[in-house]
Parts: C-alpha cells; sequence; structure tokens
C-alpha cells in the first residue's frame, strides 16, 4: 500500500464509520479496505467520492487520513445487478434514474449484488 494514495469512498455505516478502497490496485487479491478517519468534519465524504490520502497500518489493517478531496472522475451509479439471457444489465436504485445500464466488466460480482459501477462510452441515441 502506497503512504499516500487516491481512494474510492465505498461504504458509510450508521455509526459514521467511513470505508475506502484504492481507485488503482494492480496486486493480486482484492484492493484492501481502509478506514477514513476524518479529524472534525464528520459527514464531509459520501459514497463514491475520492480523495487523496495518508495511509497507515493500524492493526491488522489500514487508515487513511484525507488530505484532500478531488474531484469526481465520472458518473458513478449504485444499483443492483440482473441478468437477461446472457447480458447483464444495472438496475439503478435512484427512483430519479430511469435507464438501466448495459454492464461490461461484470468482475466479481453477480445477479442480484448492490454495487458502485463508473459509467463509461455514450448513452443511446
Amino acid at each position: 500500500m502506497p503512504k499516500v494514495t487516491v481512494l474510492r469512498v465505498v461504504e458509510a455505516d450508521d455509526s459514521g464509520n467511513i470505508f475506502a478502497v484504492p481507485e488503482q490496485w494492480h496486486a493480486d487479491g482484492p484492493p484492501p479496505r481502509l478506514r477514513v478517519l476524518e479529524r472534525g468534519r464528520r459527514g464531509a465524504l459520501g459514497i463514491g467520492d475520492r480523495i487523496l490520502a495518508r495511509t497507515e497500518e493500524r492493526g491488522q489493517g489500514y487508515a487513511a487520513h484525507p488530505m484532500k478531496k478531488l474531484m469526481r472522475s465520472a458518473e458513478l451509479v449504485l444499483g443492483v445487478v440482473r441478468k437477461e439471457g446472457e447480458r447483464f444489465w444495472l438496475t439503478p436504485v435512484e427512483k430519479k434514474e430511469r435507464r438501466e445500464l448495459a454492464i461490461a466488466d461484470l468482475k466479481d460480482a453477480e445477479p442480484g449484488d448492490l454495487v458502485l459501477c463508473e459509467v463509461s462510452g455514450r448513452p443511446p441515441a
């Protein structure tokens, strides 16, 4: 794990704990989840936010200290994976998002999983 890296926030639990994963991960195995330690800015970060953070080992895992909130690099959509025939689709959880999105790279997701996806390409005409 680099000492300073770009992280993407993937979870915020009911206790106010925030967790993030490295935006780029090229090592074998899944990327580590880091607990984000916000100092005096409770709730300033949300799911999908990108941060530049200093990392440190803590016990069995890692912690991240935000240095700077970065602009979002792409449109992110939270949704449920579903399969239709041989294709996979993302059904967004936000009611205002009326379109379903074709999934080009399923990674480890399976039908029924709740996932955060990065939208790429052009929308259909």
